[in-house]
């Protein structure tokens, strides 16, 4: 049970009077009342201990260049732990063609990138807050399309395809389909009909 000895304690009477206690002296004088509720027959007194079991969660912010994680306490606000973890391929630039503005990248940098991050967040933390850890959030930039199989895995998971840049994940700023887009332009600019660039894409 993790206590918060911030908060205060109170005391309430079978006539369901109210007493705030001092921390400090609850704390100092009664450590081995601590638990959820301690019934006293003889005095028909109920003690409420304002011990609460803590929830954290877990954010991650898949960005351009890295991938970002943090642990905060939910009922405070406060950062548990953080750490980034930067893309190793696209670091290096693998699969990415500026010049014909080609900007991929592979899932492994996701995947390798989420495990040292968390990894690095939780290590100094204790088991207790490891272990209260109940909702995990993520965040990603988009949009981020990827070809895959029936299976719904990624081909650049899968025997030939590992270091053929058109089954890695094309950025948001990959703009090598120019071409296709003014031949969709065009379809969508109907001479006898509607013209959908109204409403999405167009020149």
């Amino acid at each position: 049970m993790d206590c918060d000895f911030s908060m205060p304690f109170y005391l309430r009477t079978a006539q369901n009077s109210v007493f705030k206690l001092q921390n400090s002296t609850f704390t100092h004088q009664y450590p081995h009342l601590l638990k959820n509720w301690i019934y006293n027959s003889s005095m028909e007194i109920i003690f409420y201990i304002a011990c609460l079991n803590r929830k954290y969660t877990l954010g991650v912010d898949y960005g351009t260049d890295s991938v970002r994680t943090m642990i905060i306490d939910t009922s405070n606000g406060k950062i548990m732990g953080q750490a980034v973890a930067l893309y190793e391929r696209w670091g290096k630039g693998m699969y990415c063609q500026p010049e014909t503005n080609q900007f991929r990248q592979h899932p492994l940098d996701y995947i390798d990138g989420l495990k040292k991050a968390i990894k690095e967040t939780i290590a100094p933390l204790s088991q207790e807050v490891i272990d209260g850890i109940t909702a995990i959030s993520v965040a990603t930039t988009g949009s981020t399309p990827i070809a895959i199989n029936q299976e719904g895995t990624p081909l650049s998971m899968l025997p030939g395809f590992e270091e053929n840049p058109n089954a890695m994940f094309i950025l948001w700023k990959d703009h090598t389909a120019v071409g296709e887009a003014k031949e969709i332009n065009a379809l969508a600019h109907h001479e006898n009909g509607i013209d959908y660039t109204k409403y999405s894409g167009g020149e």
